[in-house]
């Protein structure tokens, strides 16, 4: 029945978890149970039942009647090797919940940190949508210009609309172009940088102000940086930090991979440092191409974001980028049309889903640890009524005897605790890749949980010690 309840459960918990996640995982459709985990969950099921349903039988032999007699009585205790099993089965248990748990709360922190990480831009208030123009209808490059240039023409004149920008790359989350670049100046050493850039990004004039994208050093790209003017490009600060360390970057020369017909950018700017490869990995070097400068040398990307600012609600917002967008050619797609919030949302789908994951199986086990402590407290409390009934006979106060059942449960917790502790210190070291913004011992963490695990199995003891300290002994002794 256990075997049978778990796995509906198993299949209610998967599809919940994939309902709160869709995109946390890849081909998510096609995950589900796994009939040889299914085979193998009910095969332990059967030995578990069998096992522990066994081990009193043969614990009560032919051989060794007249032991279990004298101790089997009503008035009897159990034997030690009874007593002493069950207690190790407890405090195995609250050591496995505590590793869980403590996995769990690194987990917590981690996406905490993450989710009030500075990504480098500003998403409140935007948004975005991605679209592309196709070759049969947009042949130059040219054309492509000219379609973005109407486009933020036509979106700037919208009233509540405060800026509008095109980008080739939509941070926090893009592919990693990893592309050669030429860097003037610059040799190429052994134990150098690779003269490689991580992103190659293209956009108009208005992208940093969209994004709230700062400026480190120089300036931005301005409307005077046409196709007919001295090519210029921005770095980010990491790519500085990289190939200039400790000078000044403007104005010294780069060009981008793959030929010689293009040509030696300037640079003009350096621009604070953008997370694009994930909120939760460390910040790439970056190059900033200006799209009119682009265009004139056929370096224009036909698939480019779009990034609005506007006071308007998300509705109107959004029906007025379908408006201008279709007014210009009814066939063009606006897909992922969304709130750039919603971007950076959906680019912690895996650690968010991790960390969902982990709080589940500690939250079970948490509740397994719970309700296994107060069964082996309140089995031991019916074993021992008569013993407590004539301690309440004697006199003994109603504090002694909370006492005595808390101190016996609270022994177990804490043996229990001090084991996961110790296993936990070892395990969590499997979950540094995963953790950003702590470390797999974080003491907080350790902390919070034991003090967790020990208020939940102290509720779970107390219940027995009370419901012990409220017996009748007139009752009890008649009874026994």
């Amino acid at each position: 029945l256990g075997a049978g309840l778990g796995l509906a459960l198993a299949q209610w918990g998967l599809s919940a978890l994939l309902a709160a996640n869709p995109d946390s995982l890849p081909r998510s459709r096609e995950v589900g149970l796994d009939w040889s985990v299914v085979g193998f969950t009910l095969g332990v099921a059967v030995l578990t039942g069998l096992l522990f349903g066994l081990a009193p039988a043969l614990h009560s032999r032919l051989g060794r009647l007249s032991g279990v007699l004298k101790e089997g009585g009503a008035r009897a205790t159990a034997s030690g090797a009874r007593t002493l099993l069950r207690r190790l089965l407890v405090v195995t248990e609250i050591a496995l919940a505590v590793v869980l748990v403590v996995g769990s709360g690194l987990m917590i922190r981690s996406f905490w940190n993450l989710l009030h990480i500075d990504t480098g831009f500003s998403s409140a208030g935007r948004v975005t949508f991605e679209t592309y123009l196709p070759a049969a209808k947009y042949p130059t490059d040219t054309e492509i210009g000219a379609f973005y240039e109407r486009l933020l023409e036509k979106l700037g004149a919208i009233p509540g609309f405060e800026s509008a920008a095109v980008m080739s790359g939509l941070p926090p989350l893009r592919r990693l172009d990893a592309n050669d670049t030429e860097f003037e100046g610059l040799v190429r050493t052994e134990d150098g940088p690779p003269h490689n850039i991580d992103y190659y990004q293209t956009v108009t004039a208005g992208y940093f102000e969209s994004l709230g994208v700062g400026i480190a050093e120089g300036r931005g790209f301005e409307p005077t940086d046409s196709a007919a003017s001295p090519p210029v490009a921005l770095i980010n600060e990491q790519a500085a930090k990289v190939f200039y360390p400790g000078e000044s970057p403007i104005g010294r020369r780069l060009r981008p991979c793959c030929g010689d017909e293009l040509p030696w950018l300037s640079i003009v700017g350096v621009v604070r440092n953008v997370k694009q490869g994930g909120v939760d990995q460390e910040v790439g070097t970056e190059l900033y191409f200006h799209l009119p400068q682009a265009v004139a040398v056929d370096f224009a990307p036909r698939t480019m974001n779009v990034v609005v600012t506007s006071a308007l609600g998300l509705g109107e917002t959004m029906t007025a980028l379908r408006r201008e967008v279709w007014a210009l050619d009814p066939t063009l797609p606006l897909a992922r049309l969304r709130p750039m919030s919603e971007v950076v949302t959906d680019s912690l789908a895996r650690p968010r889903f991790l960390t969902l994951l982990l709080m589940v199986f500690g939250a079970i086990a948490l509740t397994l640890a719970a309700v296994g402590t107060y069964g082996v407290i309140a089995y031991s409390v019916a074993e021992r009524r008569q013993e407590i009934g004539i301690r309440l006979a004697l006199g003994a106060q109603t504090q002694s005897v909370v006492g005595l059942v808390l101190g016996q449960g609270l022994t177990l917790v804490a043996v229990g605790v001090a084991l996961g502790v110790a296993a936990a210190l070892g395990l969590t070291r499997l979950l540094a890749s995963l953790l950003y913004g702590t470390s797999g011992t974080d003491p907080l963490t350790f902390v919070a949980v034991t003090a967790l695990l020990l208020v939940i199995a102290g509720l779970a003891c107390w219940i027995p010690a009370r419901r012990a300290a409220r017996l009748d002994p007139l009752v009890v002794l008649r009874h026994d």
